[in-house]
C-alpha cells in the first residue's frame, strides 16, 4: 500500500421497510454523518427500469469490478427497489420504493484503520436510520413503522368453510347441497406511496443529525398512523390522546412558567389525564384547542379504554387529526 493515504470503503444500508422518493430524487447525492464519519449516500437507480422489469439497479460504485453476487439472485429481488408508481400510459417511472442505500466514504491509514473505519459506520448506522425515517414518518406521513396487524397487500382470510345450502344466487336447490360459505375472503390494504423529493430526504437527514429523533408527542402521532394504517384502531385512538395529553401538559407549563405561577407542579397534578388538562388549559389559562376536541378526540380517547369498543376509520384518523393539531401548537417541528 505504499503511497496509499485514503481509500473508498462502499457498500449499502438495507431499509427495514422501503421508503418511497419521487424519481428524480434518485440522481442526487447526499451527505450524513454517522458514527462521527461523513458519508455519502446514492439511491438505487432507474435506468433502464419498465413495466415489465421494475427493478432498481445499482447506484454507481467506486469498485465497479466487484460483482455484488447477491444482488442478482432471483430471490432477492427487488434487492435495491422497484417503481411503484407510472405515468398514466406506464411509459415514465414516477416513484420508486428504495430498499438499500449506497454508501460510500474515504478512510485513511492502514488496513486496521480502514476495518475500524468500516465498523464504527456499520454500527451506527441502524440509530442513524431509525432516527431519519422517524423523520419522514413525521414529516411526510410514510408508514415505515408498520405497527398495526394488518401489513399492505391483496389479504386472503386463509379460511375454506362449507354448509347445506339450499339456494344459490337466488335460486333453489332441491334437497341442497354442500357448497362454502365465507371462504377466501379478500381485503385490499395499499400502502403509502406518497413520495418525498430530494430536499425533504436531506432535510431528514438533517433533522436527525441536529435533533435526533423527534420529541416524544410527535413520535406518538407517527405510532398513531401506523397502528391506525395497520387497522388496531384502538391503540391508535389511545395513542392519539397520550400524544394531546403530552401537549397539553407541556402548554400549561409554558404558559405558568412564564407567569411566574409558584407551584406548576401542584396545578399539574390536581389536573390529571387529557380531560381536566384541556378544561384547565382552555378556562385557566385561556389556551385554545381545535373546534369541538371533547367529541372529536376526549369521547373517542375515553372509549378507547375499554376493550372491545368499535371504531370506524374516518373517526380515527379524526382523533389523530385534533391531537395532531395540538401537539403541533405545543412542539412545532423545524422547518
Amino acid at each position: 500500500m505504499a503511497g496509499v493515504s485514503t481509500r473508498v470503503v462502499e457498500g449499502y444500508f438495507e431499509c427495514p421497510v422501503p421508503f418511497t422518493v419521487d424519481i428524480e430524487t434518485l440522481r442526487e447525492k447526499y451527505s450524513a454523518i454517522v458514527g462521527g464519519q461523513p458519508l455519502t449516500l446514492r439511491l438505487p437507480s432507474a435506468d433502464g427500469v419498465e413495466r415489465a422489469h421494475d427493478g432498481l439497479s445499482a447506484p454507481p460504485q467506486h469498485y465497479s469490478e466487484h460483482e455484488d453476487l447477491l444482488s442478482s439472485r432471483p430471490e432477492m429481488a427487488p434487492f435495491w427497489g422497484r417503481v411503484v408508481v407510472w405515468s398514466a400510459n406506464f411509459d415514465a417511472p414516477k416513484a420508486a420504493n428504495i430498499h438499500r442505500i449506497g454508501i460510500s466514504f474515504e478512510a485513511a491509514g492502514d488496513d486496521d484503520l480502514v476495518r475500524e473505519a468500516g465498523r464504527r459506520v456499520a454500527d451506527a448506522m441502524s440509530v442513524w436510520w431509525a432516527a431519519v425515517s422517524a423523520w419522514i414518518e413525521v414529516r411526510h406521513s410514510q408508514d415505515l413503522s408498520r405497527l398495526g396487524p394488518v401489513e399492505p397487500g391483496i389479504k386472503f382470510s386463509g379460511t375454506t368453510l362449507r354448509s347445506r345450502l339450499y339456494s344459490l344466487q337466488g335460486h333453489p336447490i332441491p334437497g341442497g347441497h354442500i357448497l362454502p360459505v365465507g371462504s377466501s375472503a379478500i381485503r385490499v390494504t395499499w400502502p403509502n406511496y406518497t413520495p418525498i423529493d430530494a430536499q425533504q430526504l436531506q432535510h431528514c437527514i438533517e433533522h436527525s443529525q441536529n435533533h435526533g429523533p423527534p420529541p416524544t408527542e410527535w413520535m406518538l402521532i407517527r405510532d398513531a398512523n401506523s397502528l391506525c394504517a395497520g387497522q388496531d384502531y384502538r391503540r391508535s385512538v389511545l395513542d392519539a390522546g397520550l400524544a394531546a395529553e403530552l401537549a397539553v401538559t407541556k402548554l400549561i407549563r409554558s404558559h405558568l412558567a412564564a407567569i411566574g405561577h409558584p407551584n406548576t407542579d401542584r396545578e399539574l397534578r390536581r389536573n390529571r389525564m387529557l380531560g381536566p388538562l384541556c378544561d384547565y388549559w382552555t378556562q385557566q389559562c385561556s389556551g385554545n384547542l381545535p373546534a369541538d376536541y371533547q367529541t372529536r378526540l376526549i369521547k373517542r380517547r375515553n372509549n378507547a379504554t375499554h376493550a372491545g369498543t368499535l371504531f370506524a376509520e374516518s373517526d380515527v384518523r379524526d382523533a389523530i387529526t385534533v391531537a395532531r393539531d395540538i401537539v403541533n401548537d405545543a412542539t412545532p417541528l423545524p422547518l
